[in-house]
């Protein structure tokens, strides 16, 4: 053992140490799990959140107070270490991989109080390591017991480092990247880390985000500017386990007017009119040749292109003049059941929604009745793949204001399914009806490869009527 000259102090400051010391009742093994968590934030960011230091604290027996410290900076307590830094400063310079134990007296006058400080290094052979450790009352000399924990921790911590260091750097190279990015740890969904340029996109602070559980901030990327996609990837071979979420550049909802027009109006009317002029001159040329069947297959499909023909004219004159009253105000759970209805019999299959009304004690009512329009169009964007298996759940929830609601509409595809062209353009049409009707606070994303979320920020006025 390394001894140390003996400093009398303030035993103020040592009462206060114990004074803030959580009691650590927490399950051996649950404290081993939250461990490559807690290293790999720690190695990512340089710092701890109020979540990894409750996590550090429990490492220690009760009666024993955690510090954790790196060059000339005290990471953990906040408020310093409750003995003089020039005790342990000496450790990492003299042998990375052993333990060290320091005697450390206050009062003097007092018949003296004798501390016990171990410390060790956690990642050896780094340039600025880790020098982790715990504090508290002299044991019995004979007692090993807390000497073979401290023993037992920190190999437990130094493996941890060790294998954590290959998925630190990919996690690091990825931050780097100019593509705003968040690292969400699946265990505990909190949030591990996010880059500056997910920062800048989102305007939320990191200090606001890093540590916190992700339902907190999710909201916050639902509502991404356009030109923007969420995809989430997770990573279940890495420990922890984590989910990549990047906040992408999509050609989605920054396609070009003069290329939008052309999918998704010109080249299906196009297309649509040749099926029409085609089974008018069979019908016109060879009637006498074509059974009753052929005929009546021929006027199905003349009626049929003819419906569709007429619907993107519709839309078209949505998007041009902006239409708003053709519907009513009235319930927002009726123009969504409405909305599924007139859905179901365009697409010829059923529109499978499943409705959340999460504001209490109220019925939100759309206070524009261009509503039941703009959920139509995001309905048939949810709902138009026939390999669609899943119903679209549709919520309702308060955005925290006094006259606000979102409306969320999330649909899982199947594992055979993937969003495709028609889904893109018809997401993309919806956003151009919604700026067109007014609805500025509008979002469609992609979440992986086969989940679909948009959401629409709504005034409302809410009524205490059943719905």
């Amino acid at each position: 053992m390394q001894q140390f000259q003996d400093e009398a102090v303030m035993r103020s400051k040592i009462d206060r140490c114990w004074s803030k010391r959580r009691n650590s009742s927490t399950d051996d093994s649950e404290k081993l799990d939250s461990l490559p968590s807690l290293i790999l934030g720690l190695q990512l960011r340089g710092y701890l959140t109020e979540h990894d230091r409750s996590q550090l604290d429990r490492l220690a027996p009760s009666a024993q107070k955690v510090f954790l410290v790196r060059g000339d900076r005290v990471l953990h307590p906040v408020d310093g270490t409750p003995f003089p830094r020039e005790y342990v400063a000496a450790t990492p310079s003299q042998d990375t991989v052993a333990l060290f134990s320091h005697r450390y007296c206050v009062d003097k006058g007092d018949h003296g109080h004798a501390y016990k400080i171990q410390t060790a290094v956690l990642n050896p052979g780094q340039l600025e390591p880790f020098l982790f450790g715990w504090f508290g009352p002299e044991p019995d000399p004979l007692e090993r017991d807390p000497d073979n924990r401290f023993s037992d921790t920190v190999e437990q911590l130094r493996q941890v480092f060790t294998n954590s260091t290959e998925l630190t750097s990919r996690l690091s190279k990825l931050l780097d990247e100019p593509v705003p990015t968040l690292i969400l740890d699946r265990s505990t969904e909190r949030v591990l880390m996010c880059n500056a340029a997910a920062v800048e996109l989102t305007k939320l602070d990191q200090t606001a985000t890093i540590g916190h559980p992700f339902e907190r901030i999710r909201n916050y990327l639902g509502r991404l500017p356009a030109g923007r996609r969420m995809t989430m990837r997770h990573m279940a071979s890495a420990t922890p386990e984590l989910t990549i979420i990047t906040l992408d550049e999509t050609t989605i909802t920054n396609r070009d007017d003069h290329r939008f027009y052309a999918d998704f109006l010109l080249h299906p009317a196009r297309q649509k009119l040749s099926s029409i002029i085609m089974a008018a001159k069979l019908l016109q040329t060879d009637r006498s040749d074509l059974g009753p069947e052929e005929v009546s297959r021929l006027s199905r499909m003349i009626a049929g292109e003819g419906r569709y023909l007429d619907d993107l004219v519709n839309k078209q004159l949505l998007l041009v003049e902006g239409v708003s009253t053709a519907t009513r105000s009235g319930s927002m759970v009726t123009q969504l059941e409405l909305a599924a209805d007139k859905v179901s019999s365009i697409l010829g299959q059923p529109c499978n929604i499943e409705i959340q009304n999460n504001c209490p004690n109220s019925a939100p009512r759309a206070s524009r009745p261009s509503f039941a329009l703009l959920t139509e169009a995001v309905l048939r964007g949810h709902q138009g793949d026939p390999n669609l298996q899943q119903p679209t759940v549709v919520t309702i929830e308060p955005d925290g204001s006094t006259t606000g609601v979102v409306v969320r509409f999330e649909t899982e595809m199947s594992d055979a399914a993937a969003i495709g062209d028609d889904v893109d353009l018809m997401l993309d049409y919806a956003r151009r009806l919604a700026i067109r009707l007014g609805y500025h606070e509008f979002n469609s994303s992609f979440i992986s490869n086969h989940r679909i979320r948009t959401e629409i920020l709504l005034n409302v006025d809410r009524t205490t009527e059943d719905i």
